[in-house]
């Protein structure tokens, strides 16, 4: 960028010279040569006002459409990372759901084991409960037979 500037300080300084010997010949000039100076000087004036303005136009074009070239850029690279961000939200989410039911499966393992449990303890109560039943029915049966016994052996006479 030093070397551009340094290049058209001294373009600069070069129109400048040429300016200045323009001007000197034109005071040596006759008048008819003077005003065509003049309008010669006015048309290559125009012209660079022209290419100037054509130029900048240009740059100008340019430099809209590489604005609007980033501004694209920019809002595709957004675009997709915001859907990389929502694929990954669903996988999340999807991962959430599957250990909510793997802990739904869990749970409902647990529920049945208890339950389970539970029926085996309460069948191991039923069978001593029928034990007892069973007890007490042969005491009652024993019970009987020492009562009959017992009137029997009242009906015969003591030896």
């Amino acid at each position: 960028m030093a070397e551009r500037l340094s290049e058209s300080l001294a373009k600069l300084a070069e129109k400048t010279k040429s300016l200045e010997d323009k001007i000197l010949k034109a005071r040596k000039d006759s008048e008819e040569k003077l005003a065509k100076r003049i309008e010669e000087s006015k048309a290559e004036l125009q012209l660079k006002k022209d290419n100037f303005i054509s130029n900048a136009d240009k740059v100008k074009a340019q430099a809209e459409s590489e604005m609007n070239s980033f501004q694209t850029s920019v809002h595709q690279k957004v675009e997709h990372l915001k859907a990389e961000a929502q694929e990954k939200r669903e996988h999340i989410s999807d991962k959430l759901e599957q250990k909510k039911h793997e802990r739904n499966i869990a749970s409902a393992e647990r529920d049945y084991n208890t339950s389970v449990d539970i029926a085996e303890s309460s069948l191991e109560w039923a069978l001593i409960a029928l034990a007892e039943v069973e007890t007490a029915i042969l005491e009652a049966y024993a019970a009987k037979l020492n009562v009959e016994n017992l009137k029997e052996a009242k009906k015969e006479p003591i030896r």
